[in-house]
């Protein structure tokens, strides 16, 4: 049982740097394609649900991108990146209320990340 846990892991991981090798060659629709397949094998992936995020926002995709990263944010609300992003995005929309308060939240989970307070202030 422990060799299939193993196995499961090592192939998340070779996916993990399938997908960072798409990014890294600017090929965002296979990179988007391998964070889905990350997702079918473990759905609550928050990276990969950010990451997924992110390239639907990048391609027009506003509205799912939203709903990746609030699944990634419900998953790990540590993560100060997916508060950052998703405040960059609520921006794009104009939802000034919104943006605030994930800027906040960003700042908080990184209180010494100075581009979060940056863009805080440029609001």
């Amino acid at each position: 049982m422990s060799s299939d846990i193993s196995n499961d892991q090592s192939s998340l991981d070779d996916l993990i740097q399938k997908a960072s090798n798409f990014l890294q060659q600017g090929d965002t629709e296979q990179a988007e394609a391998t964070y889905l397949q990350i997702l079918s094998l473990e759905p609550g992936h928050a990276d990969s649900l950010h990451m997924v995020g992110l390239l639907r926002f990048q391609s027009g995709h506003s509205e799912d991108a939203l709903h990746f990263i609030n699944e990634a944010i419900s998953i790990d609300p540590s993560i100060s990146n997916f508060h950052n992003n998703i405040a960059l995005i609520y921006q794009q929309f104009g939802m000034p209320n919104e943006t605030y308060n994930a800027f906040i939240k960003a700042i908080e989970a990184a209180p010494d990340n100075s581009m979060y307070c940056f863009n805080l202030a440029n609001l």
